[in-house]
């Protein structure tokens, strides 16, 4: 299903780009970003070889918790202008996938020493967060998306609470272009991202 669901994006990409001319990356004063980050919920995930005590791991929490810390932060927003909508409809409407979180987010373009944190925080009830983590956008000579999240997979009323629940990271950089659908992609919870220039008038 998963491999389905890439050909799927891999097409709305295209027809994307049918009606959309793509525009230089470092044409841009500002940019306006949108993701989606959604879970995995088939089961064949947990049948795959995913070692989630991870010695990386502990690196990886060290370094969000450093990331959450900082003072440059963007908070996200509902993406209420979504330029994601078809992607977003194609997952609502699977029973392998749901959507934990849908927003957007604009900034400057600035190096990575300046470019602000855009923060991920999302609680269950009553429990600790379930998704969080910190994208970073920068501009060199090309356009790169940093992206730390950690993700608690939900788990039934049954299970037994001393048990150590088991979680997850993505930790990547990606190249982006504008105006394409980028795919992030975990066994168990994935990412899509699409930024967008806007040039500011003098």
């Amino acid at each position: 299903m998963l491999k389905s669901f890439k050909i799927i994006l891999f097409t709305f990409s295209i027809a994307c780009f049918l009606f959309i001319t793509s525009s230089p990356v470092l044409s841009a004063d500002f940019y306006d970003a949108e993701i989606i980050i959604f879970s995995q919920l088939k089961k064949q995930a947990d049948d795959e070889n995913l070692h989630w005590l991870n010695p990386h791991y502990i690196d990886f929490q060290l370094q969000l918790n450093d990331l959450i810390n900082k003072k440059r932060v963007i908070e996200l927003e509902p993406a209420t202008d979504s330029k994601l909508s078809e992607v977003a409809k194609i997952l609502r409407d699977s029973d392998n996938y749901e959507i934990l979180f849908h927003g957007q987010w604009s900034q400057t373009s600035v190096k990575r020493t300046k470019a602000p944190y855009v923060l991920i925080d999302l609680p269950r009830m009553n429990q600790p967060s379930m998704l969080n983590g910190v994208i970073l956008l920068f501009a060199t000579d090309l356009l790169y998306l940093d992206l730390l999240l950690r993700y608690q997979p939900k788990y039934d009323n049954d299970v037994n609470p001393a048990i150590l629940k088991p979680y997850y990271f993505i930790n990547q950089r990606r190249r982006i272009k504008f105006k394409e659908v980028h795919f992030i992609d975990h066994p168990k919870f994935g990412a899509i991202v699409t930024v967008s220039p806007v040039t500011l008038d003098d």
